[in-house]
């Protein structure tokens, strides 16, 4: 707290301003980052109070010698704002000398003191100011004491914004328990700012959005706020303005104060600065604004107080961070910042620091070593002098690497204001710690905070990039999918899923529940709601350094660098195929022939492109909870799940260049019970389809599968927004009594030896390991499927868990004769089942319906199930993507797809099946028939046609047509099903086999046909 106490001398007094000749930037604490928004006002003519917010704490103090030194320093609140919002701070002296503080937690709190801030009253909770922001504190004529704030409402079809208040009295404790509305229009605005004009009259100022730009406009009511007359346009600006921020400077001026967007000579950077503007006739005219600061980056989170006869501004700043990139800093989302202040009219800009706006790496490899290229992008208004990189490697040993812009340093072109330069041979996987140094001409320098890079092997490392086919899926070692940043071939990062031109996934992940020992469980992966539940590595695993992502592609040279460095994998218990047969996996190339053959070993490949890592559910229970999100109840399990994930070439299957593969194979090993029950396992995702405020959401229960769809163009993808599609192609095996297996002993567990097996579940491991059967069970489908709007998700054990059951967060059903977020059409909407959310079609607009388009997040579950100790599960879901020529005509594109993935996954990843031929009635077959395959001998595709004679009305044959090799063994399954009669015909892909002589036999019935085919490479 004594640092506190000195960190307040840099603030302020009427007799300190004339000091103020520069912006001057406050040193509150060490931490740069920390100091986000003060508020300060005079109480009396010696005494200043000041409130400040350190992270998520809230201070108060005063001064009685005009700011050189202050006491009375409280800690208010210690849960600051909600998520990237800011603690919305106000400081208001009534006129009966109490003083007001008003902040924001979840709900805005009110805290009052009437001692001029010595002490502090508890916190008074003030009514209905959930979500509410941008609030302002005014004292009337009348003695009425306002608190002005604004709310996003949501009504069919329209967002607007509504600006409200609270009407009190003059204690300003006791509070009107429902909020009044003041203004409401169909278009976004806020922070409204309320004056006196003269007894009779009130002025309104606040920023509106006309045309995706925000203005200031003002109102004036003569009936107390009751009636406004019509707004009046204040100041107007090319991009944007926000904030606005009044204050009375004297009985016959006003200022206003606010942040503006402007345009930088830096290509996609903008910049926020502040200006102010006057008004001498209570806002009936204004004066040309004043520019109050001039800084390539964020300035802005602007408070102003009038202190004497001065004008104090305090705001936010990212002066020395990384720069402020237009996309990502918004008005609660700031990134680092530390609080600068000056006086309006007498603290001048005289100059500002450089600008640090980006870096990235790039390597050269050369495996164990790498090159490393240092790459940075800076800017300033006057010249750089230069820009040096503090490093070491390992902490071990401080070296200095100078940058250049002379295009000559890998640094792209001269003059560019990219600078770069390279190290040399780096081992890979030794930690890089840098720093970046910039200075200008005027000897101005920015030092940037200590960051750390483990230059990985291309294909190893804890995140990666799928980006085989159309879809670029990035991920890391402990179960993220789409939000880990990650190199592309692009040479800039990525951090979203993306399709195309745009994005369509920001994030991905999975959840589980169930119950041990009578106690409900909840974990998982989800990083749009920060459950961040898994760490990498094994549940026992020591090793940590081997705890990365391993990957493999149908391109890399046999017995080479990433079929050896599976074997590390394989100790984590990746698969691999045992071609020798002796239980370990060494891959040599026995013969020298330099080709892979199946006496060989080699990794477990699904696709042309395979990822895999292991992690475990190892983060303690005390820390798993944020603000808004509270997991701290459960404890870790001991649940380890083996990931992996794949995909293929579209030269090597085009119908599946919309497709990404994901494997969990997911083992209870923990000691707090046998077996973990009633177990679900949901896929969650939060995806963006380009814009992400306006998408929709659906079950497809006939797919497996929740989707995501526009209902119209979107700014990111135009007139044909792709679909997204999330699908379950193997679900976990359950044992059903009566359903999947006979119960001869009556105990409702399957026993092998016992009991009658009724069905068997499959599981699928492609052509080099084969596929398993689980008797007595079946593959669960999808048992829910759920759509939040706005990111509302589930925030702890229970409600989630309700979730996952389909139910809301009290565990109840939602109720689609009353959503206010959906709409049954064409049917009866008491028939709709809410275990499925918005199971109708949007296609034919038939059913249940999502109508309200927003930012939207997805959950499908499938369960329940049991997770015996050590014995693992495994679920396939595929990340399907379709494009078609309009938005809802994504969607049945989309489905097609899912259809060829099903059948893919089917085929136990082999091929995809191809469509039949259905002649007509009277040409119907009348007899069997097998036709040799065509082209024979063939590479690596050929065609099969048989016949299915009429054997009875409406009659349909079980049908089966599969592929052997010359020992017979059965290498694919071509069909498995009831058919009708006719001329059927299926392409058979045999690319994953090798050359020679293959067989395939139709049998129907009593009827069995056999025909010989050579596959020649």
């Amino acid at each position: 707290m004594k640092r506190m106490l000195v960190i307040l001398l840099a603030f302020f007094y009427v007799n300190l301003f004339a000091q103020f000749e520069q912006i001057e930037r406050y040193n509150f604490q060490d931490s740069s980052s920390a100091v986000k928004q003060a508020f300060v006002i005079e109480i009396d003519s010696t005494t200043l109070l000041a409130a400040w917010s350190e992270g998520k704490d809230l201070f108060t103090a005063t001064s009685n010698n005009n700011g050189i030194s202050w006491g009375n320093v409280n800690r208010i609140s210690a849960n600051l704002g909600q998520i990237n919002q800011s603690p919305d701070i106000n400081l208001l002296k009534l006129n009966s000398g109490r003083i007001l503080l008003v902040y924001r937690e979840v709900y805005h709190y009110l805290r009052y003191s009437d001692d001029n801030g010595i002490s502090w009253s508890d916190s008074i909770q003030l009514h209905n100011t959930r979500n509410m922001n941008n609030s302002s504190l005014v004292q009337t004529a009348e003695n009425e004491i306002w608190l002005l704030t604004s709310k996003y409402i949501v009504s069919t079809g329209t967002i607007f914004m509504n600006i409200s208040y609270f009407l009190k009295s003059e204690d300003g404790i006791n509070w009107t328990e429902n909020l009044d509305t003041l203004v409401i229009t169909e278009n976004k605005h806020g922070f409204p700012n309320l004056y006196v004009i003269d007894d009779s009259t009130l002025g309104l100022i606040y920023q509106e959005e006309i045309d995706s730009v925000f203005n200031i406009y003002m109102m004036k009511s003569n009936d107390n706020g009751n009636t406004w007359d019509d707004k009046q346009l204040v100041y107007e600006s090319e991009l944007g303005i926000f904030r606005p921020r009044l204050i009375r400077k004297d009985s016959t001026t006003l200022v206003l104060v606010f942040q503006e967007l402007k345009i930088t000579a830096t290509e996609n950077y903008k910049q926020y600065d502040i200006f102010a503007i006057e008004s001498t006739d209570n806002g009936e005219s204004w004066d040309t604004p004043q520019r109050f600061t001039n800084f390539i980056g964020f300035d802005g989170v602007q408070n102003v107080s009038a202190v004497g006869n001065e004008i104090f501004i305090s705001f936010a700043s990212n002066r020395g961070f990384l720069g402020a990139e237009l996309e990502n800093i918004i008005e609660y989302d700031y990134g680092n910042v530390n609080l600068w202040y000056g006086i309006l009219g007498k603290s001048e800009e005289a100059y500002t620091p450089p600008v640090f706006l980006d870096n990235w790496f790039e390597y050269e490899y050369n495996y164990p070593k790498t090159n490393v290229n240092v790459i940075a992008k800076v800017y300033d208004e006057t010249a750089i002098s230069s820009v040096m990189v503090n490093y070491s490697l390992n902490h071990e040993g401080n070296q200095v690497l100078e940058l250049y812009d002379d295009g000559q340093h890998n640094d792209e072109e001269a003059g560019d204001m990219i600078f770069a330069n390279r190290i040399d041979s780096i081992m890979i996987r030794d930690t890089l710690f840098y720093s970046f140094v910039i200075t200008d001409n005027q000897l101005t320098s920015v030092t940037t905070e200590e960051k750390s890079q483990i230059p990985f092997y291309p294909e190893y490392g804890t995140t990666y990039l799928i980006d085989v086919n159309n879809i670029k899926l990035p991920l890391d070692n402990k179960g993220n999918l789409g939000s880990p940043t990650v190199p592309s071939s692009t040479g800039q990062p990525i951090n979203e899923a993306r399709f195309e031109e745009a994005g369509f996934l920001w994030s991905g992940g999975f959840a589980l529940s169930g119950n041990v020992n009578g106690e409900i469980w909840v974990n998982g992966m989800l990083e749009s709601t920060n459950m961040q539940h898994y760490l990498p590595g094994n549940v026992s695993g020591t090793d940590s350094s081997k705890f990365i992502i391993y990957s493999v592609k149908a391109t890399d040279e046999p017995f080479g660098e990433s079929w050896k460095k599976w074997e590390d994998a394989v100790k984590l218990g990746a698969r691999f195929y045992d071609g020798d047969g002796d239980g370990i996996y060494n891959p040599v190339d026995k013969n020298g022939n330099g080709q892979w053959d199946p006496n060989e070993d080699r990794p477990d490949l699904l696709g042309d492109q395979t990822a895999w890592c292991v992690f475990n559910d190892a983060v303690p229970a005390d820390e798993r909870q944020n603000d808004w999100y509270v997991f701290n109840d459960v404890d870790p399990l001991g649940i380890e799940i083996k990931q992996t994930i794949f995909g293929f070439l579209p030269e090597s299957y085009p119908e599946l260049a919309n497709v990404v593969f994901i494997r969990y194979n997911i083992e209870y090993k923990g000691d707090d019970a046998d077996k973990l029950d009633s177990v679900y396992f949901s896929v969650f995702n939060d995806p963006d389809l380009g814009d992400y405020v306006d998408d929709l959401t659906g079950t497809d229960t006939m797919l497996n599968s929740v989707f995501l769809y526009n209902e119209g163009p979107d700014n990111d993808y135009g007139n044909n927004v792709p679909a997204f599609f999330t699908t379950f192609l193997q679900g976990p095996p359950v044992f059903i009594p009566g359903k999947t297996f006979i119960d001869n002993d009556g105990n409702n567990i399957f026993d092998s030896g016992i009991d009658t097996p009724l069905d068997s579940a499959e599981i699928m491991s492609g052509l080099l390991l084969g596929k398993s059967f689980v008797p007595g069970a079946m593959n669960q489908k999808l048992t829910s499927g759920k759509g939040y709007r706005c990111g509302e998700t589930p925030r702890n054990t229970l409600s989630f868990r309700y979730n996952m059951l389909g139910k809301n967060d009290e565990g109840e059903y939602i109720d689609p004769c009353n959503w206010d977020f959906g709409q049954v059409f064409n049917m009866n909407c008491e028939d709709v089942n809410p275990l499925y959310m918005y199971s109708g079609d949007p296609v034919t607009q038939n059913g249940w319906l999502n109508t309200v388009t927003c930012d939207q997040r997805l959950m499908g579950t499938t369960g329940p199930f049991t997770l015996e100790k050590n014995k693992p599960v495994e679920i396939i879901v595929g990340y399907i993507v379709g494009r078609g020529d309009d938005a809802l005509n994504s969607v049945t594109v989309t489905r097609n797809i899912v259809e060829n993935a099903q059948g893919f996954y089917s085929t136990n990843f082999q091929y995809v099946p191809v469509g039949i031929k259905q002649l007509t009635e009277e040409t119907l077959p009348s007899k069997f028939a097998l036709e040799q395959n065509y082209p024979n001998p063939f590479n690596p595709a050929t065609t099969i046609k048989y016949s299915i004679p009429q054997a009875g009305v409406g009659s349909a044959l079980t049908v089966q047509l599969k592929v052997y090799d010359v020992l017979g063994r059965e290498v694919a399954t071509l069909v498995n099903g009831k058919q009708k009669p006719g001329n059927y015909e299926v392409t058979f892909n045999a690319r994953n086999l090798s050359s020679g002589v293959y067989f395939y036999q139709l049998k129907a019935g009593d009827f069995i046909a056999t025909k010989k085919l050579v596959l020649l490479k």
